[in-house]
């Protein structure tokens, strides 16, 4: 979804030294979930991208990614 729809949800926040991204957590969900896509202004052919990972969530049903597609 959309920024305002992620900060009206409460998925995404920003701190000077930290971002916070996170799905829909209601417990009874009967359409998708909402989740967070970045997107880039600037196109890359190569280089070294580092994701620092505070939490990243594990267990049945989820799948954590990092993509980097064109």
């Amino acid at each position: 979804v959309d920024k305002a729809a992620c900060t009206a949800a409460g998925i995404i926040n920003a701190s000077a030294t930290q971002v916070y991204m996170s799905t829909d957590t209601a417990k009874v969900q009967t359409t998708p979930r909402k989740s967070v896509r970045l997107t880039s202004k600037a196109s890359f052919n190569g280089g070294l991208f580092i994701l620092d990972v505070v939490h990243l969530p594990s267990g049945c049903a989820t799948w954590p990614a990092f993509w980097l597609v064109g």
